[in-house]
């Protein structure tokens, strides 16, 4: 398989995605960064990266809003860019889970299962 063929089999979310959906019976579909993420970006790109995962995350989860949800993705090496990212995660109107790619467990009680 060609390199080019397989990147877009990863990242194209078109026709092509929701046909090998169909066929393998999944109806929905949760889009994320895999990690490293952008952890591994330098800090003073890491928020303009994170954006526009998150605005090409929601445009094509607007297009297929029963098909496509999303975990947002943040800047977690800039926490100040990380509140805005996660914000806007919450408000814009295709919304998406704020993620981070914590490498264990939070220790908080709330968070963990029960």
């Amino acid at each position: 398989m060609a390199p080019e063929s397989f990147t877009e089999k990863l990242v194209g979310v078109g026709e092509q995605r929701l046909r090998a959906m169909d066929d393998a019976g999944i109806t929905m579909q949760v889009l994320s960064v895999t990690a490293p993420g952008t952890q591994q970006v330098p800090v003073e790109h890491a928020a303009e990266l994170c954006r526009a995962i998150n605005d090409r995350c929601a445009e094509d989860g607007a297009a297929h809003p029963l098909r496509f949800n999303a975990l947002a993705t943040l800047p977690t090496q800039d926490p100040e860019a990380a509140i805005v990212e996660a914000n806007g995660a919450i408000t814009k109107p295709w919304r998406r889970a704020p993620r981070t790619a914590a490498p264990r467990p939070r220790p908080y009680p709330a968070t963990r299962p029960r």
